[in-house]
């Protein structure tokens, strides 16, 4: 019996090897693509991020019309040719540039919004109100990137696109805001919000945001959607932490607000009319008051006025009435009864003393307890700041004392000690408005 013949298998192994080697080098080379790949749609997006943040920021300082549209769909070209490197070195202008990529783009336009003049994938939407919000929407042309590994198996080339839109934002009014960035720590700051002495009891309604650092006091509460929001640190209760978070350094919401305007012939002037005193270089006391017919029954303030001093503010309670107390200098309300409310659509009290520097005396001081202010306190230079060690509250700051703030605190500084804080962010300013991207 023949048995029958063995095949020759010698050889076998090394063809499988090989196979195997070739198809481990194919996935190795479309992983390093796609890695590739990955990074260049990343930076695309980013391109595409920052482009839209651009131009939304034109129609927000600008305000919004064909020529600030063609500013912004301007900002987007040029900013996604710089930021993006699915251009392959693409020339701004002539045959083939971006410009001219941007002009044979389309795309599918996002409902409710209009194309730009210069590309179908740059479009805008205009805010109808009812918390509508404008915004920019930008869709980068799609690019033709070449492979790098992926030839090996036929793959040669990528198509890339990135889209983004930025809406300009208006948020909640702040119930406190600190402009400062580089006071904690300097000085006698400690940090740029500094609010409640140790075991004070501080309820906030709304959100806190501080261009440097940030503290409360152990005893804080923040009612429901409120946020509290810092560049730099924090010292919060763990009540509070849930609720904060690291962010970008803020502009001032009341930067418009100018001491200027409420000069003897500026904008806030004239248009107080009859109600507007100018008390000159003058020390405005409480007995300035009186002399100078701003009263109308003791302790109380004549409707709507509106005082203005390039000399200090320095009033004692108990006092109340409806008033906007504007200096150069420094405001200081001493004492307690206070029941004071700001002019409609204006603010309580705005001083412009300090040189946006940390610390030294305070432009809007508040020495006492049991008071109410309703409306909003500015000091874009200054500190606002409570009573102290230094500066106690009298008559000694029992423990019951509250000082209630109906509307935001918004300075360069603001530092509160003493007694007990209520702080709301009602009356509508403060309000902040920025760009942010929508997603």
């Amino acid at each position: 019996m023949t048995r029958p013949a063995r095949r020759d298998e010698r050889g076998v192994t090394l063809i499988i090897f090989t196979l195997m080697i070739t198809v481990m080098l194919v996935f190795v080379a479309l992983a390093m693509d796609s890695g590739l790949v990955f990074n260049e749609r990343r930076q695309d997006q980013s391109a595409a991020d920052s482009a839209v943040l651009e131009a939304a920021q034109i129609l927000l300082d600008f305000g919004v019309s064909p020529a600030t549209e063609a500013a912004a769909e301007d900002a987007i070209i040029k900013g996604t040719l710089t930021n993006t490197k699915s251009t392959n070195g693409a020339p701004l202008l002539g045959p083939g540039g971006w410009t001219e990529r941007w002009a044979d783009c389309t795309a599918t336009i996002p409902p409710g919004f209009t194309r730009g003049t210069s590309s179908a994938c740059i479009a805008f939407h205009v805010s109808t109100g009812s918390g509508d919000t404008t915004k920019v929407w930008a869709h980068l042309p799609p690019i033709t990137v070449g492979s790098t590994f992926g030839g090996v198996v036929g793959i040669n080339e990528h198509k890339q696109t990135a889209e983004a839109t930025a809406e300009i934002f208006v948020g909640d009014p702040y119930a406190v805001f600190a402009a400062a960035t580089d006071c904690d720590g300097m000085g006698n700051v400690e940090q740029a919000v500094d609010i409640g002495d140790t075991g004070k009891q501080v309820g906030i309604t709304g959100s806190v945001h501080s261009n440097g650092s940030v503290e409360l006091s152990s005893n804080t509460t923040l009612s429901p959607g409120g946020s509290v929001t810092y560049v730099k640190d924090a010292t919060l209760p763990p009540q509070i932490i849930p609720f904060a978070r690291l962010t970008g350094v803020e502009t001032d919401p009341l930067a418009d607000y100018r001491i200027e305007d409420y000069g003897p012939s500026g904008t806030k002037a004239l248009a107080a009319g009859s109600l507007y005193i100018n008390a000159g270089n003058a020390t405005v006391d409480n007995g300035w008051l009186q002399q100078n017919g701003a009263l109308d029954a003791p302790d109380h303030v004549r409707q709507n006025l509106m005082i203005y001093s390039t000399g200090p503010i320095e009033l004692s309670g108990p006092l109340s009435g409806q008033a906007t107390f504007v200096s150069t200098d420094h405001i200081v309300f001493s004492g307690d009864g206070f029941q004071l409310r700001a002019r409609n659509n204006d603010v309580l009290a705005f001083s412009s003393a300090g040189d946006t520097g940390c610390g030294g005396e305070a432009a809007i001081r508040f020495n006492g307890g049991d008071n109410t202010w309703n409306g909003v306190v500015y000091a874009p230079a200054g500190t606002i700041r409570s009573c102290s060690t230094a500066q106690p509250c009298s008559p000694n700051d029992p423990p019951g004392r509250k000082t209630t703030f109906n509307g935001g605190l918004i300075g360069w500084i603001v530092d509160l000690d003493s007694p007990n804080f209520a702080i709301t962010n009602i009356g509508g300013l403060g309000t902040p408005v920025k760009v942010r991207l929508y997603e």
